[in-house]
C-alpha cells in the first residue's frame, strides 16, 4: 500500500548532476570533483579522502522518477557546471516532461547546447558575479567569463526566450562594490536583455568556501543593506536576497552519486540514498523534515511574483462568481475563500470516453491542495468569474488535457444542483469522445489509465481514495453500463 506524501505545494530540489566545471571559484559550496579521474569515468568527490562515480543516464532518470512518485515538481540541475555532462540535453529533455525545471550555469557552453534545451527548461539562472575581469579572476574565474554572459543577454535581445532568465550574485567583501554597476547594466544596457529575476546570494561559507571565509565574508546587515538599496534603485526588475540564515534548514540537494542531502544547522546531511531506497521508505522520511519543506517552499518561491502565468498557485487567487440557491450571480469571490467553505460556486466535470465505454481516469498530483493522490474525474475546475460553463469547459478541458474540443465530439451529461443532486455545488457534466490517451497536465495528475466505470467503482469501494462528487457522477451517468458489468 502505497503512502501519501507529506508535499501539498511544489517542492524545489537541487540536483547536482555533476561535480566537474570548468571554473575554479573559492566561494563556491557546491559539488566539486578530484583534480584527477579514473579512466573514463567521471568521479565526483565526497570527502578529501573518498570519490565515487557520477551516476549514469539511467540512473538519473530513475532518480528523478523516485522524486515524481514522492511529490517533488521543480528540479534545478547544478553542479559543478552541469553543461559540462555530455548527456545534459537528454537529462533536460527527460526532466521536462515530468517538472518544472530549472538549469543553473555559469553560461561558458551555453551556446554549445542552448538550441538543444531551449523547449525544455522553464527557468535559466546565469551567474554573474562582477563586471570587473580584475575582480573575475579574483574570484576564480575566466576572465572572459562575464563576455560570454553579456553575449547570452545580448542574444535574448533579438531571440527573446520562452523561459525564465535569472541572473545570480554572490555578495562578498570581494565583490560588494561591484553590485551597482551589475545593477545599472542589468536595467539599463540597450543591448542587453532585462533579465525577470535578480537574486542576490550572501556568501555561505560552507564546504570549500570554509577555506576563504575570513576573506570573503560579510555582515548579514551590510548584505540586506545592498539588497534593499538595490530595489531602490531598480524597481524595474524583481530583486530579491537570501541570507545564510534563509538557506539553512531548507535546501535539499541530490550529489552526483545520488545521495538526498539537506543544509541543516551548517551541515550538508545525508538523509537517502536514492539508488537503493524504495519509494514508501523515501516518503516515511519526509515527514521528519515537515519543518525544513515548508521552510523551502516559502523561501524559493521567487516564481510567483515573477510571473503569475508560470505559477501554478496564482489559480488560487482567481476570482469566481458567488452564486444564490437559483444559481444567479449574486457576487464573487476568490478560489481560495471557497476552498473549506460552503460557499456556492460553479464548476464544470468532465468524462473523457474512448469507443470501447472506458473512461479515462486521472490520480490527482500530491501537491494539490485538496484532495491529493485522488481518483478525479477526466478533468474539471471552476467557471471563473463572468464565464459561462461551456467556455470553461472548453478552458479546463486544453489547460488539463491538452485536447481542443472543436476536434472530437462532446455532449453535454446534464447539469446538477446541489440541494437536488447532493453534489458538492452547481455543475455541468460533460463527456468527450477520444481514443487518444490524453497529454494531461503534470501539475493536475500524477497519472491516468482508461478504466471500465464498474473497475473505477470497485476501486472506490476498495478504499482507494476519490473526490466526493466522482462516485455521485459515476452511479448517475454511467448506471447502465454499471449494472451490464454486474
Amino acid at each position: 500500500m502505497s503512502i501519501r506524501p507529506p508535499v501539498k505545494r511544489p517542492l524545489l530540489i537541487d540536483y547536482w548532476v555533476t561535480g566537474r566545471c570548468n571554473f575554479r571559484c573559492p566561494f563556491c559550496y557546491g559539488a566539486f570533483a578530484p583534480d584527477k579521474t579514473e579512466g573514463t569515468q567521471s568521479l565526483y568527490r565526497v570527502s578529501d579522502n573518498l570519490c565515487r562515480p557520477e551516476l549514469s543516464f539511467n540512473q538519473v532518470k530513475g532518480i528523478l522518477l523516485k522524486l515524481k512518485k514522492i511529490g517533488v515538481t521543480n528540479v534545478v540541475f547544478s553542479g559543478g557546471e552541469p553543461m559540462i555532462r555530455r548527456d545534459i540535453v537528454d537529462i533536460i529533455k527527460f526532466s521536462h516532461r515530468h517538472f518544472t525545471t530549472y538549469l543553473s550555469t555559469n553560461g561558458y557552453l551555453f551556446f554549445e547546447k542552448y538550441d538543444q534545451i531551449r523547449d525544455s527548461i522553464d527557468s535559466l539562472s546565469i551567474a554573474v558575479d562582477s563586471l570587473n575581469k580584475n575582480v573575475i579572476a579574483n574570484l576564480g574565474k575566466n576572465i572572459n567569463h562575464i563576455d560570454n554572459v553579456m553575449d547570452i543577454l545580448g542574444y535574448f535581445i533579438n531571440y527573446k526566450p520562452k523561459h525564465i532568465v535569472k541572473v545570480a550574485t554572490m555578495v562578498s567583501q570581494i565583490n560588494k562594490k561591484d553590485i551597482l554597476e551589475i545593477g545599472n547594466t542589468l536595467c539599463h544596457n540597450q543591448n542587453v536583455y532585462k533579465p525577470n529575476a535578480w537574486r542576490l546570494y550572501q556568501f555561505t561559507p560552507h564546504r570549500k568556501a570554509l577555506t576563504v571565509k575570513e576573506k570573503y565574508e560579510i555582515d548579514t546587515n551590510e548584505f540586506l543593506e545592498i539588497c534593499h538599496s538595490m530595489k531602490e534603485a531598480f524597481p524595474d526588475i524583481y530583486i530579491s536576497g537570501r541570507t545564510v540564515e534563509e538557506m539553512e534548514d531548507g535546501y535539499f540537494f541530490i550529489t552526483p552519486d545520488g545521495q538526498m542531502q539537506i543544509l541543516l544547522r551548517n551541515e550538508y546531511c545525508t538523509i537517502a540514498d536514492l539508488l537503493t531506497i524504495g519509494v514508501n521508505d523515501l516518503i516515511k522520511m519526509l515527514y521528519r523534515y515537515i519543518p525544513e519543506i515548508k521552510k523551502s517552499r516559502k523561501k524559493r518561491g521567487w516564481r510567483k511574483a515573477l510571473s503569475p502565468a508560470l505559477d501554478q498557485d496564482s489559480s488560487y487567487d482567481e476570482s469566481l462568481d458567488l452564486v444564490d440557491d437559483d444559481d444567479i450571480v449574486m457576487g464573487q469571490v476568490s478560489r481560495a475563500a471557497v476552498y473549506g467553505g460552503k460557499k456556492k460556486v460553479r464548476i464544470v466535470n468532465i468524462f473523457l470516453e474512448n469507443v470501447q465505454g472506458k473512461i479515462w481516469i486521472p490520480i490527482r498530483n500530491p501537491q494539490k491542495e485538496i484532495y491529493p493522490f485522488c481518483l478525479d474525474n477526466s478533468a474539471g475546475g471552476h467557471v471563473k468569474s463572468g464565464e459561462d460553463y461551456d467556455a470553461a469547459f472548453k478552458r479546463e478541458v486544453m489547460e488539463e488535457l491538452n485536447i481542443d474540443i472543436s476536434r472530437c465530439k462532446w455532449e453535454l451529461l446534464g447539469y446538477l444542483k446541489p440541494q437536488v443532486d447532493k453534489v458538492s455545488t452547481f455543475m455541468k457534466v460533460y463527456k468527450i469522445i477520444s481514443n487518444t490517451t490524453p497529454d494531461f497536465n503534470r501539475y493536475d495528475f500524477l497519472s491516468g489509465s482508461w478504466m471500465k466505470p464498474s473497475n473505477v467503482m470497485e476501486l472506490i469501494r476498495n478504499g482507494q481514495p476519490s473526490k466526493d462528487d466522482l462516485i455521485i457522477l459515476m452511479k448517475r451517468f454511467y448506471t447502465q453500463k454499471l449494472s451490464m458489468t454486474v
